[in-house]
């Protein structure tokens, strides 16, 4: 059984593809080159799924916190469709915690105001006894900048030498202003940059982003939005 997928759109994730030169990379790669492929994709039965791309087999659902709450009107006879995990996840390999991980990013589109992580490195991790080595963090509309992200995150290594998750912050957020999220991937601690463009009166928000590594070294040095 599988909710309708509405604006997700899913993801391929088979072996690293990345070109980093950075320590340890090439490494990764070669250790994960026969990995598992995968389909991950966002549906509105509150659920991010992950499917073998070579049986079809769905090898686990994760429910965001963010949505759970929907989840009981589905079984209702009177049932009207809603949107939950409606967006469509980034993913990317990334460093932290001296190791490098293949991360998932994904917002909830019409579904909600938030976004959530998983670690997607190793699909034996994919059982309920290691569901911890999986989640990672989610950020909800407690956050009064936090709107419906409709765009993908850009995963990417910042000057610092965080890997963040960046994305705007969407639309119809609390505070109405549009800004953009630097998500550290490890912790998810978040850096904002706010335009100051916006007020509940007159709200705003931050569309898709793009960024640049203008010195062509794979690190982010400019956003766009």
């Amino acid at each position: 059984v599988l909710g309708d997928i509405v604006n997700a759109q899913p993801v391929y994730v088979k072996a690293p593809f990345g070109s980093y030169t950075d320590s340890g990379y090439s490494t990764f790669k070669s250790t994960n080159a026969s990995r598992t492929p995968m389909v991950y994709v966002g549906a509105n039965d509150g659920m991010l799924h992950a499917f073998n791309a070579n049986t079809g087999a769905e090898l686990f659902a994760y429910v965001p916190a963010l949505v759970r709450d929907k989840l009981s009107a589905i079984t209702h006879a009177s049932y009207a469709h809603q949107y939950s995990v409606d967006g469509s996840p980034a993913v990317g390999d990334v460093y932290y915690g001296s190791a490098w991980h293949t991360a998932l990013v994904s917002g909830l589109s019409a579904g909600g105001k938030g976004l959530f992580a998983l670690d997607v490195t190793t699909p034996a991790n994919f059982v309920e006894n290691k569901a911890d080595k999986v989640a990672r963090w989610e950020i909800d509309g407690t956050d009064a900048d936090m709107g419906h992200v409709f765009g993908r995150p850009i995963l990417a290594k910042m000057r610092d030498g965080k890997w963040r998750a960046i994305v705007g912050n969407g639309y119809n957020s609390t505070n109405g202003k549009a800004v953009l999220y630097l998500i550290e991937i490890e912790t998810g601690a978040i850096t904002k940059i706010n335009t100051q463009a916006g007020s509940s009166g007159t709200p705003n928000g931050l569309s898709g982003v793009a960024v640049v590594s203008a010195a062509d070294d794979g690190v982010a040095d400019l956003v766009y939005a």
